[in-house]
């Protein structure tokens, strides 16, 4: 899905994701970027109202980088960068983008909602049925 983002009087073009992230556990975001970005830096940042703080950024390539608990890789060969979050609580649930800065000129960006599930034991054996059902 494409949306368009007016921002202190820039346009930004987002695709939109939905994560559902599981308490305790680890959330996965793949973000693509488009030819001739590859070089550029890559981030993730966290909405809050107007601005967006910064969570990871990196100009390294091909090599995981980690801040805390969250951990970004540029494939620039497939143009895809992966963001992985670890320990989901709570308090992670929210507006989250993530972009390629591009000097002079809007920032590429998917907007990512990320949704917080609290699982019981049952809801973790729910969760894993279709999955021992293809075994």
């Amino acid at each position: 899905m494409l949306f368009w983002y007016f921002v202190a009087g820039m346009c930004y073009t987002a695709e939109y994701q939905t994560i559902v992230g599981v308490d305790g556990q680890r959330a996965q975001i793949y973000c693509s970027y488009p030819p001739g970005k590859e070089e550029n830096d890559k981030y993730f940042c966290r909405l809050h109202g107007f601005t967006c703080e910064d969570l990871i950024r990196t100009n390294t390539r091909n090599t995981w980088v980690t801040r805390g608990r969250v951990a970004l890789l540029d494939n620039t060969r497939a143009r895809v960068f992966t963001i992985n979050i670890s320990a989901l609580s709570l308090e992670d649930s929210g507006k989250y983008w993530c972009g390629v800065d591009v000097s002079m000129r809007p920032d590429e960006i998917t907007d990512v909602s990320l949704v917080w599930y609290i699982c019981s034991g049952v809801d973790r054996w729910l969760l894993w049925f279709p999955r021992l059902l293809l075994w």
